[in-house]
């Protein structure tokens, strides 16, 4: 059985998909509130969640993926963001925090891949202004660093 394609613009799309839901949410609470007929407070979590899980993170995975290997398709990671925050926004619904503690955390786990290969990406750069002890032996000198940015 073959996986779908899922390249970084689907991330990105689909990223965009949920800011703009949650954007709608957003102006709906606004509009709801100035109204004076407030809206149940499970659409706030569906709002923040949904913004920040649902899309910052995909667009964010999104743009990481899409710096690295373009050829690569990525199935697993966006059904877990996506099961993830669906699951959330479920488990907020129905009340039940054990569902959102386990959907967040199918969708925090599932992004762990990506940030680590960012962390490789950035450990391969040469650091600026000179050497940065990287070792747990080496005590930093933050005052000698910066002077050596300063004077460079």
């Amino acid at each position: 059985m073959k996986l779908a394609q899922c390249h970084p613009l689907l991330f990105l799309v689909t990223g965009l998909v949920w800011l703009m839901l949650a954007s709608v949410i957003g102006v709906a609470l606004f509009l709801a509130m100035m109204l004076g007929h407030p809206l149940p407070a499970v659409l706030r979590h569906f709002h923040v969640h949904g913004a920040l899980v649902g899309g910052v993170v995909q667009v964010i995975v999104g743009m990481m993926l899409a710096s690295g290997e373009r050829s690569k398709s990525h199935p697993v990671l966006f059904a877990a963001i996506n099961v993830g925050t669906i699951g959330m926004l479920a488990g907020f619904w129905s009340g039940y925090n054990m569902a959102v503690a386990v959907a967040g955390s199918i969708s925090d786990f599932s992004a762990w891949p990506a940030w680590r290969s960012l962390w490789d990406w950035e450990s391969e750069r040469p650091w600026p202004c000179g050497s940065f002890p990287m070792k747990i032996s080496d005590k930093p000198d933050w005052l000698t660093f910066t002077r050596r940015c300063w004077d460079s």
